[in-house]
């Protein structure tokens, strides 16, 4: 493969919005000197030709970047390495152009992947745990086989799910970035090298008390509410994404998960409320209800955890709108035999996102430890790293992900190179970048990234939760 820059193409960047994820989080570092040092944006994507037009004008981007109004267009660009979507299930907005409300990433990507292109998708994955299943089966070229590994059956965990599986991982691999970048965020790194480390022993139990203080204490208007895959009910069908449980709550979840492991498969436990149904949304007619629950609660024993003790339990609680007055968005502990780690968010719990000091917040997300021993209280420094300093907040974490892939991209890059000029330019490895998904290239554990397959994992919890809401509302 002959050496250069991994060339992107941007799906998603809209051309009248004053604020988009595509614009805020992904194109301060593509546009930055460490982002350009690895990467090129080469093209544009939306829903029409003059919108990707529009995009590349009003964002000062050279005539060079390509516009295309079609994703199988983009596809067929042999030009273009990564195709980054960020259209979301329900972003058509963004892109300032009338468009189907389920045209989202799983749609905008899966040209892409049937092309043999490395993907970076945007959370949600897809409108739906089997949309998702379909997307990653475009990898596997048998979604027969898929399906069966990533199935959804009725039950209350992704612990159990065949989502290691040979089958899995070859089909939704190292070429795939799916935007759960909380995990990557330096306080989640922080509390787990802390847990990893052994300084507070074994994880007893934790508690999340989350607020979406993004979404206001009455809704704006009606929204339909996801639904299971295996629901006849008028909540949609086979959604498994929604403004508070698919957007908000799911990174949380992620980012939680993480640090202490899945739930143990059987012994999650979740229920939602919609707390004011009487309520009428506002901006909406008279008639119409909140329909989609604003409080959600779950909780399960961990599994797979190594420094978790036997029987330790999660439990989250997770409101829309703001918290009591002058209380934290976001408290998270976790009980340890030796100490308690206390995370603490004045704004929320978008560690993924927003919930840092910079772009108009004051309080910074803090740390802390409680020494059984010394019966102290310490505080926990974290940082940035110095070159995610230089971007925006909503941009620093999505950064990290970019930096990860990147390094990966060069390693398959050199090494392929080097196998080439062994064979004399003939060679049976697949290599990235529109040809395929490669031999297996180990990464080490702390330049991991989130792929595809991780998506699915968190969709397929989210669908348990919905199963068990759906109950819930049946009975």
């Amino acid at each position: 493969m002959a050496a250069g820059h991994i060339k992107v193409a941007l799906v998603g960047l809209s051309p009248t919005a004053k604020t988009s994820w595509a614009q805020d989080a992904h194109l301060p570092y593509l546009l930055s000197p460490l982002g350009r040092a690895r990467y090129e944006l080469v093209a544009l994507c939306n829903p029409t030709v003059a919108s990707a037009e529009a995009a590349r004008a009003r964002h000062s981007l050279p005539d060079t970047v390509k516009t295309y109004g079609d994703p199988s267009q983009l596809a067929a660009d042999r030009a273009v390495d990564l195709v980054v979507c960020c259209t979301g299930v329900a972003a058509a907005a963004d892109c300032g152009d009338e468009q189907d409300p389920d045209d989202g990433n799983a749609k905008t990507a899966a040209p892409a992947l049937r092309a043999g292109k490395a993907v970076y998708v945007e959370w949600p994955v897809a409108e739906s745990l089997a949309a998702a299943v379909q997307l990653a089966a475009e990898y596997a070229g048998d979604g027969a086989s898929l399906a069966g590994s990533v199935s959804s059956v009725g039950g209350g965990s992704v612990a159990g799910s065949d989502c290691s599986s040979p089958s899995f991982q070859g089909a939704a691999s190292n070429n795939s970035i799916v935007g759960l970048q909380g995990r990557l965020s330096p306080v989640v790194r922080k509390v787990k090298d802390m847990l990893d480390s052994g300084r507070v022993g074994r994880v007893l139990s934790s508690e999340v008390r989350a607020f979406g203080t993004l979404h206001p204490r009455e809704p704006t208007r009606t929204r339909t509410a996801p639904s299971s895959s295996s629901s006849s009910s008028s909540r949609g069908e086979g959604r498994a994404v929604g403004d508070v449980v698919g957007s908000s709550l799911a990174h949380t979840l992620d980012y939680v998960h993480e640090v202490l492991g899945e739930f143990e498969a059987g012994t999650m436990r979740c229920r939602m409320q919609v707390q004011r149904p009487s309520v009428g949304a506002r901006g909406g007619d008279d008639d119409e209800v909140p329909d989609v629950p604003d409080l959600v609660v779950l909780h399960g024993q961990l599994a797979g955890f190594h420094n978790a003790a036997p029987d330790a339990t999660l439990s989250v609680t997770y409101r829309a709108g703001p918290p009591f007055k002058g209380q934290p968005g976001l408290t998270w502990t976790i009980n340890c035999e030796r100490g308690e780690i206390m995370i603490t968010s004045p704004s929320g719990p978008y560690l993924h996102s927003d919930s840092y000091a910079g772009d108009g917040e004051s309080e910074q997300v803090t740390i802390r430890v409680h020494d059984f021993l010394n019966d102290q209280v310490i505080n926990v420094h974290w940082d940035w790293e110095d070159w995610q300093l230089a971007l925006p907040v909503r941009a620093r974490n999505v950064a990290h992900l970019y930096e990860r892939f990147g390094r990966w991209w060069e390693k398959m890059r050199r090494r392929e190179d080097a196998v080439l000029k062994s064979t004399n330019g003939f060679s049976s490895v697949v290599g990235v970048g529109g040809v395929g998904n490669g031999q297996a290239l180990r990464v080490a554990e702390d330049d991991d990234w989130p792929r595809i397959q991780d998506g699915i994992v968190r969709l397929r919890q989210l669908d348990a939760m919905l199963r068990q809401y759906n109950s819930q509302r049946l009975d």
